[in-house]
């Protein structure tokens, strides 16, 4: 019954995900994350928060990573899609160990074959939740095991479901996270560094787009003060 269960998200998920391909959407560039470019695979113009996949071959924006389970990426236009698909999968996994735990329960006390045994188990220490995992797995390893697998899916992929419900409340993926982190990195060893314009507008001067400033005028903003404004800054709002 729960492999159908699974099945069926399965097969949902990749039904709405991949007619839910939408071509794009506007996203301003903010000269911080992402500068305007050309992709070197697909030779042409990327457009802001876009990124190339290798195994699809294709540019997506917003895009977060790519899937093996659905062979597809992951990205703006299917990502609530694949989240519901982890929450569900998650409450699947949950309502299944129920199950098993209950009739491992069941069994366990009524079963007269196994009455003896249950009971010198018992006597030999007290019964709680691991000792009775322990004798289940004895007596009924199938029942067993699936309690153990349905526990241990419930668990990841809902925290998993978790992770991206934040980071759609976020607007940020794993990918910006990641740039973000090495961002981070080049400013304190110096490989980049925060400068602001004429105008007061903040851009990032590192080795991608340093061509672009050789003959502007700016002014390089201090290393502390572009950690601070990297730790607070939000590049796409809600």
């Amino acid at each position: 019954m729960m492999t159908n269960y699974f099945g069926s998200c399965l097969f949902f998920t990749m039904t709405i995900i991949f007619r839910n391909q939408k071509t794009s959407i506007k996203y301003q560039f903010d000269n911080i994350y992402y500068q305007p470019k050309k992709c070197q695979s697909c030779n042409t113009q990327m457009l802001a928060r876009t990124s190339h996949c290798q195994q699809c071959n294709t540019c997506f924006q917003k895009r977060d990573h790519h899937c093996i389970w659905i062979n597809g990426c992951i990205h703006y236009s299917n990502q609530k899609y694949f989240t519901m698909f982890l929450l569900a999968t998650s409450v699947g996994g949950v309502c299944k160990a129920v199950i098993d735990y209950q009739f491992l329960d069941y069994v366990m006390h009524f079963t007269t074959n196994n009455l003896l045994s249950y009971i010198k188990c018992k006597e030999l220490a007290s019964f709680n939740i691991f000792r009775t995992i322990q004798w289940n797995l004895l007596h009924f390893p199938i029942s067993s095991m699936s309690f153990i697998m349905h526990t241990m899916i419930a668990i990841m992929v809902g925290l998993l479901g978790l992770i991206h419900v934040k980071q759609v409340y976020d607007n940020q993926t794993s990918l910006e996270k990641r740039k973000n982190s090495a961002i981070k990195a080049d400013l304190i060893n110096k490989y980049a560094l925060f400068v602001k314009d004429q105008n007061g507008n903040i851009f990032i001067l590192n080795s991608e787009n340093n061509a672009q400033f050789r003959n502007s005028k700016y002014i390089a903003l201090k290393k502390q003060e572009s950690l601070k404004l990297l730790q607070t800054y939000k590049p796409f709002k809600k």
